[in-house]
């Protein structure tokens, strides 16, 4: 079971993304590439991703986030831009970067991250990067240059999103697939 932190764009951003995905998907199959897409349901920002959880530990996560929400007011951040993430063994992530002149989400992630050792859960020694998952790339038949489909969206702004609340997901395997439910919910700057 895995829990995620979650902040999610604002509908018309998520439209956007959808259209962009949309628009690629049919220049990706002319190249012989595949796409594995992110649903719209599922374009999110996730600040914070807990892996192999009790059921149990949602509890404790749930009361590190109330605390958070309460401190923390609302928000903006923009979504700008495609990038394509290649890194050895793994598919091809297409992203969005996403910008906070704020600092509000680099600082959130840091603070979840450090309560979420102080409770009991590893840290992640990974890097975080504020983006969002737009879906992952295969060549199955051929090497494909992917660059070329997103090169012309390299610098669009998707939208802005005000951000009011943080979001728990569980993610839980069943069969061959995941599932994932939103837990909670938690208004920003009343702790809700």
């Amino acid at each position: 079971m895995r829990f995620f932190v979650s902040v999610e764009p604002a509908i018309p951003v998520v439209d956007r993304l959808s259209l962009l995905q949309d628009e690629c998907a049919e220049t990706i199959q002319s190249l012989q590439g595949a796409a594995r897409w992110t649903p719209a349901p599922h374009i999110r920002l996730n600040l914070k991703v807990m892996k192999n959880l009790e059921p149990g530990a949602a509890q404790r996560v749930q009361e590190m986030l109330v605390d958070f929400a309460k401190a923390l007011p609302p928000f903006a951040f923009e979504s700008k831009g495609t990038h394509i993430i290649d890194e050895p063994g793994m598919a091809k992530l297409v992203t969005t970067q996403v910008h906070d002149p704020s600092g509000s989400l680099q600082a959130l992630q840091q603070h979840i991250d450090q309560a979420a050792d102080h409770i009991g859960f590893q840290p992640d020694t990974t890097p975080w990067e504020p983006f969002i998952l737009l879906g992952r790339l295969a060549t199955p038949k051929k090497q494909v240059d992917f660059e070329p489909v997103f090169a012309p969206f390299q610098n669009t702004t998707w939208g802005r999103t005000e951000c009011k609340e943080l979001i728990l997901f569980r993610s839980q395997l069943v069969g061959r697939s995941a599932r994932t439910r939103v837990v909670r919910r938690f208004q920003l700057g009343s702790g809700q």
